[in-house]
């Protein structure tokens, strides 16, 4: 890649094909105004290693942390042919460990998304993991915040991705703020 004339920090960047996951905790805010703050950073953290775990036990890994939000990928460094199939399953087994007759009873907002990415050292060489940038992340925060407690959706770029093995449920067309045209959007069953 050629060094963008504004920004050196793109020369060890990368355009790649990525899935994406956002995912957050819905109504942290409450949660924490009830729990001291020890015990809900305790929560926090808790929650981010269990996300994590599942993530990378799916071939993805964690982007960034936002808040109670967790930005996750598939598809850096390494790609392959299945990465969609893994961040769906990943997603259904989030949503598993968190449902209120689960073992951790969180409610959890959960989207994903597929497209081009630049992927990187971002932070112009600060001590960091790779960032993940662009549309596709955009979508997924966008979605996940319009998602419904213990809702995982799903943008038409990634179910294209998905083949047979998973169902959906058609929401019909949104329009997002990180889309040019309104996108069809599904509920992961």
């Amino acid at each position: 890649m050629t060094v963008h004339p504004l920004c050196p920090a793109l020369a060890t960047a990368e355009r790649r094909q990525m899935v994406v996951m956002f995912c957050d905790i819905a109504g942290s805010s409450a949660l924490a105004a009830r729990m001291d703050a020890e015990s809900f950073g305790a929560l926090i953290v808790a929650y981010r290693r269990l996300v994590a775990a599942t993530v990378e036990r799916h071939g993805g890994r964690v982007a960034r942390y936002v808040g109670d939000g967790v930005l996750a990928c598939w598809g850096h460094p390494r790609a392959r042919d299945d990465d969609a199939q893994r961040a769906l399953a990943a997603a259904l087994a989030i949503r598993a460990a968190f449902a209120p007759s689960g073992p951790h009873a969180l409610s959890l907002r959960i989207a994903l998304d597929a497209g081009f990415v630049i992927v990187g050292d971002l932070a112009a060489g600060a001590a960091q993991s790779a960032d993940v940038v662009g549309e596709a992340p955009n979508a997924a925060a966008e979605l996940q915040a319009a998602a419904a407690p213990g809702e995982a959706l799903v943008t038409d770029s990634l179910r294209a991705l998905a083949g047979h093995a998973f169902v959906f449920e058609s929401l019909g067309e949104r329009r997002l703020k990180a889309r040019a045209a309104p996108e069809a959007v599904f509920r992961l069953a």
